[in-house]
């Protein structure tokens, strides 16, 4: 279906397919943008070969591998320590990777990575979990952060392989996350509604998911949200 899509004129870029129009022409301001258009028609063009997108895939995976540390987890740059917000969204990229029908992307390096990342933030998490309850903080009581949800939502895309740890902080956690769950925006909402997704609980999940099709407005150009709040993260 995408390569038929891309075999349209308007996917080639408007200056390639009129090109005998602008042999001898001055480039100006409608030019150049149509000389961009042309230049992403091609960065769409990939798309519609599989050869190329797996060299592209194997790079990207390499240059990962590269970057993880010896624990498991991922810096911003090469020479700084494993950083856990990187990590997740690493996490979370190879998670949608892992999850797309038939996939012929996955292989033993990938899956080793995973596991190694997932040990790592399950680490770290654990780590900031029990500083807070040594901080006198109640498990009744921990307070919920977007780094929490961000968490749970990374790891929710490997509960088969990877379930969740049984330590005494993980369904308290949990639990706040579903009372604060209209606190952090409507992306963390949608991360927070998946989870419940993915962790069985379909009640509360198909609830979230009607709360924000309810608030959503739709029209030609799709499905989009207001903006509610002042986060960067919405």
């Amino acid at each position: 279906l995408l390569q038929s899509v891309l075999k349209d004129s308007s996917f080639t870029g408007r200056l390639r397919y009129n090109s005998e129009q602008f042999e001898d022409a001055e480039i100006g301001p409608w030019e150049s943008d149509m000389l961009q258009q042309d230049d992403q028609a091609r960065h769409v063009n990939i798309y519609a070969h599989e050869d190329e997108l797996k060299l592209i895939f194997e790079s990207a995976l390499q240059s990962l591998q590269t970057m993880q540390s010896s624990e498991g987890g991922f810096p911003w740059f090469s020479s700084m320590p494993a950083n856990s917000y990187i990590t997740r969204h690493i996490l979370v990229m190879l998670g949608m990777i892992d999850k797309l029908e038939d996939s012929q992307s996955k292989s033993r390096d990938m899956s080793y990575m995973i596991g190694r990342a997932i040990q790592w933030l399950d680490d770290e998490q654990s780590r900031m979990m029990e500083l807070a309850l040594k901080q006198n903080m109640q498990l009744d009581s921990l307070n919920v952060t977007l780094s929490d949800i961000h968490y749970f939502y990374a790891r929710s895309f490997f509960l088969k392989q990877f379930p969740l740890s049984t330590d005494v902080w993980v369904q308290p956690l949990i639990h706040a996350m579903w009372n604060k769950r209209m606190t952090f925006g409507t992306q963390a909402e949608a991360m927070i509604a998946l989870l419940f997704n993915r962790l069985g609980d379909k009640q509360k999940s198909d609830a979230m998911l009607r709360s924000l099709l309810e608030r959503s407005i739709q029209d030609k150009q799709g499905i989009h949200w207001p903006m509610n709040s002042t986060s960067w993260y919405d």
